[in-house]
């Protein structure tokens, strides 16, 4: 099975050597993939910044499963919901940014939920799915020039107050139609909002193409009490061939990471084994 660990942004570490070095740690640990969170992009070094990150994880023998936006929307503070025309542009333009970046990491997806934005000020849940539908469709039909896997992850009530549910986001990938969209899981934010995780894993199989294995409580698998073997089964059985990632909420990497990363590797592992 394909396993990667969630990390802080490439461009938080403060230097190359840091990096190394904790690359050398998560490839030690069995990892396969690390997945980033990408703040908004500088357009002129797109390119040139990929190859740098690039000969830095060939040195470790890991790849890039996805990399999440949710730091973009925090650095911009707002996301495609935004009342303001040209923040949903900037907005866009950014992820566009992102997607023609990871374009240079072969298998790699864009991962998105955050940016979707809350509901701004007077705006209906309505007004505000319809303007995240229309940038949403623009980000696809880039994704699809560049041959990129752009998903979108339901985000729990408490994080977002629409598109909760796998079934929520499946809609919305129908209703846009595009090849490029598909569906990232997260058992956690699962665990919240879906009233049998399980099944809602069955129904939304055919969408998946990115899953965040964790449990109950955001640390891995074993650690609290979703039925996380039955989980896996639902996925494997059905041919689900993408990674399983270690997502914890760690802003920086520091000890009490790779304490939880060593765990999560040994709970993806017992999982798969049993």
């Amino acid at each position: 099975m394909k396993t990667s660990i969630a990390i802080p942004s490439l461009d938080s570490f403060l230097t190359l050597d840091a990096l190394n070095s904790a690359l050398s740690r998560i490839s030690g640990l069995g990892y396969a993939a690390v997945e980033p969170l990408i703040g908004v992009p500088d357009h002129d070094r797109l390119r040139e910044k990929a190859e740098e990150y690039l000969a830095v994880l060939e040195r470790h023998g890991l790849r890039v499963s996805g990399f999440r936006t949710g730091l973009i929307y925090r650095e911009l503070g707002f996301g495609f919901s935004s009342a303001d025309p040209g923040e949903r542009d900037a907005a866009v333009k950014a992820v566009r940014d992102v997607i023609e970046f990871t374009g240079c990491f072969q298998g790699a997806k864009v991962l998105n939920g955050l940016i979707q934005g809350p509901p701004p000020g007077n705006s209906s849940i309505e007004e505000t799915k319809a303007r995240v539908c229309e940038c949403l469709k623009m980000c696809a039909a880039h994704a699809s020039k560049y041959r990129c896997s752009f998903c979108i992850e339901p985000l729990n009530r408490y994080e977002l107050p629409y598109h909760n549910t796998a079934a929520e986001v499946g809609g919305l990938l129908a209703r846009i139609g595009s090849p490029a969209l598909g569906l990232l899981i997260d058992t956690f934010h699962m665990n919240i909002e879906e009233a049998d995780v399980v099944e809602a894993v069955v129904r939304s199989f055919s969408s998946i193409q990115a899953v965040h294995f964790m449990d109950s409580n955001r640390l891995p698998p074993g650690h609290g009490h979703l039925p996380m073997r039955d989980l896996f089964r639902a996925l494997n059985d059905r041919g689900y061939e993408g990674y399983y990632t270690i997502e914890m909420t760690f802003p920086v990497i520091s000890e009490e990471f790779f304490f939880w990363a060593e765990k999560g590797m040994a709970g993806l592992t017992r999982v798969f084994s049993e």
